[in-house]
């Protein structure tokens, strides 16, 4: 019985990574995807440019190296390549539950370990984005690396130690961070040695294997110890609280997360609520911790867990991104499957294994759910991509469309981005619906008016345009800017009125706008051309306050001073245009005709 359990979890956790990521294949490259792939192009060409320090991840030379072998494999085809890490993923999960039956040889937790590794959603942007499968090769490496250890200590044959220490090396070549996986290798060796027998071969193999790589990046890359420089790795609270907050995240909620905020963990949560997450992870550290006293399980769980996290703990807000929980995950499914199997076992039986059947199956529905949701997040992450990099719209209202109807995903920002992407399109009408939408979901979003007013401008709905402008302004200072553009294009066509609303809404809604002078200059111009002499002439002069040597500005007061009969004031107004530009043409022509009609009126 006990050979045919391993038999029947591996069929359970390769469909269940089938029907959770088999959609993938037909996924579009998103935003760091095209370096790897224009990277492994080049080294086509020349094989050395796998190792060429000025590459974007030098030392990841497993990775590089992937990425060559694949881009002859599938070409510029994403799907092969995203059919490759749902490969990776289900190995991945095959060797922990494997590891894990051969740590504890309790086969029941093994596969409940590798079940909920498989469908944990936490960190699915590992899995889906094509240049995070350094992180998928690594674990798989440092699951190897571990199963060699323990192999080592008990044979007690040198060869696996070599190979434990092997497999290690080309974890820390596919993604550095994966280095922190020394610490459970020491666990072991510490806990399933007797004193006497303790030899310090096993460990010190595998600190040169990691002095080695620092070595080589200080001496050569200067890539890892760089961005150590640059997250600034001091042990301040910041530290502390990402910590605790990791671990909240991370041991809670990675299976019973609401799916239907913004984005994946952590940022499925509001942020106001990280600081609870934080206080209840302090809690969860001082529960693992004395339940680690009474349990090897729990203990060596808890250490892979907090110490996989380690490295993002010291940096800023990027490493809150989830894919570099991935390796981490493995701890937390062995410790939710033995809180399950703790909490079955304590009930009476035979309706304890139909309620450890009826959890599996409610967390296997609700993961599989979380998986389907973060795929249509990611799709419109994608379509994002191609909007900012690719300038090709009508894919991303393709992708954006194909996240709201079949992944049901009906974020506002979702519904904002595709009303943008219709409107570089030139699809105004559908931009509109969308953008309204938004609107409707977030009633004082700045952008989304903002892209309103566009929309109506371009529908010549002037006036609601200004309205739906000033409802942004307060929040976004890049509408004035929309303003200042309005107003120019309604000179040109010939729309005075609308055009002089606009320029007075960027001065009341930004006073500070960097080119304030230079609406105040058109406001002047256009209440001139209405016959309103002293108010024109007001805005000139405010115009000229703001910036003094505005030699347009000088020079239009001239004018519109002279025309009025005021030539002694017109004089001294276009003298100020010369004195910041003497070669200005048309000051210098203002003054000849004053000077011919000062003359005229000679007797």
């Amino acid at each position: 019985m006990n050979r045919l359990i391993p038999l029947f979890y591996s069929i359970i956790i390769i469909s269940v990574c089938l029907i959770g990521y088999g959609s993938l294949y037909d996924h579009p490259w998103s935003y760091d995807d095209l370096d790897h792939i224009e990277a492994a192009k080049r080294a086509q060409q020349d094989w050395t440019e796998i190792f060429n320090p000025s590459a974007k991840e030098p030392t990841r030379w497993v990775l590089n190296i992937y990425f060559w072998i694949a881009h002859v494999l599938f070409g510029d085809h994403p799907g092969g390549y995203h059919a490759f890490n749902v490969l990776l993923h289900t190995i991945n999960s095959l060797l922990c539950a494997h590891l894990l039956r051969r740590l504890f040889e309790r086969p029941f937790l093994a596969g409940i370990s590798g079940f909920l590794f498989a469908i944990n959603g936490t960190p699915y942007e590992a899995i889906y984005e094509i240049s995070a499968a350094g992180l998928l090769i690594g674990t798989g490496f440092i699951l190897l690396s571990i199963g060699s250890v323990k192999n080592a200590l008990e044979t007690r044959q040198t060869k696996w130690i070599y190979r434990g220490a092997a497999w290690y090396a080309l974890a820390i070549l596919s993604y550095e961070s994966l280095a922190v996986a020394i610490l459970p290798v020491f666990y072991l060796w510490w806990t399933e040695n007797k004193a006497e027998h303790r030899s310090l071969l096993l460990p010190l193999t595998y600190v040169v294997i990691l002095c080695g790589f620092v070595l080589v990046d200080t001496l050569y890359y200067q890539t890892v110890t760089g961005k150590i420089g640059f997250n600034a790795i001091d042990l301040g609270w910041h530290a502390a609280y990402n910590l605790s907050l990791f671990s909240s995240r991370l041991l809670i909620n990675a299976y019973l997360t609401p799916f239907g905020w913004d984005a994946p963990p952590p940022f499925d949560i509001p942020p106001p609520f990280f600081d609870l997450y934080a206080i209840t992870g302090i809690a969860v550290i001082g529960i693992l911790i004395f339940l680690s006293l009474r349990s090897n399980i729990i203990r060596f769980a808890s250490i892979w867990s907090i110490s996989t996290l380690l490295p993002y703990i010291f940096g800023s807000q990027n490493f809150y991104f989830p894919r570099y929980w991935y390796l981490a995950t493995i701890g937390s499914a062995l410790l939710f499957s033995h809180a399950l199997l703790w909490l079955s076992n304590r009930l009476p039986k035979p309706g304890s294994h139909l309620l450890l059947i009826l959890g599996l199956g409610c967390l296997s529905w609700l993961g599989l759910e979380k998986i389907r949701h973060y795929e249509g997040r990611f799709l419109t992450h994608a379509a994002n991509f191609h909007i900012d990099h690719r300038q090709d719209a009508n894919r991303a209202i393709e992708l954006f469309e194909r996240a709201r109807n079949h992944y049901q995903i009906h974020l506002p920002m979702l519904y904002q981005n595709l009303a943008t992407a219709y409107f570089e399109a030139g699809a105004l009408k559908k931009a509109r619906e969308r953008v309204e939408i938004v609107i409707q979901k977030r009633p004082n979003y700045a952008n989304g008016h903002r892209l309103l007013g566009r929309i109506l401008f371009l529908q010549d709905q002037y006036t609601e345009a200004i309205q739906a402008f000033r409802r942004a302004g307060q929040n976004n200072p890049n509408v004035a800017a929309d303003l200042h553009i309005s107003g120019d294009e309604l000179i040109e066509k010939g729309h005075l009125v609308d055009a002089l609303a606009a320029y007075r809404e960027v001065l009341d809604i930004h006073p500070d706008y960097e080119y304030a002078h230079v609406c105040l200059l058109n406001i002047g111009k256009i209440l001139h051309q209405l016959k309103n002499i002293q108010p024109a002439a007001d805005a000139l002069s405010l115009a000229i306050q703001i910036k003094p040597d505005f030699v347009d500005a000088h020079r239009y007061l001239g004018f519109l001073l002279f025309e009025s009969g005021n030539p002694a004031d017109a004089i001294q107004a276009f003298h100020q245009a010369l004195k910041h530009r003497p070669d200005d043409v048309k000051s210098l022509e203002g003054l000849a005709k004053i000077q011919e009609h000062i003359g005229n009126l000679d007797p």
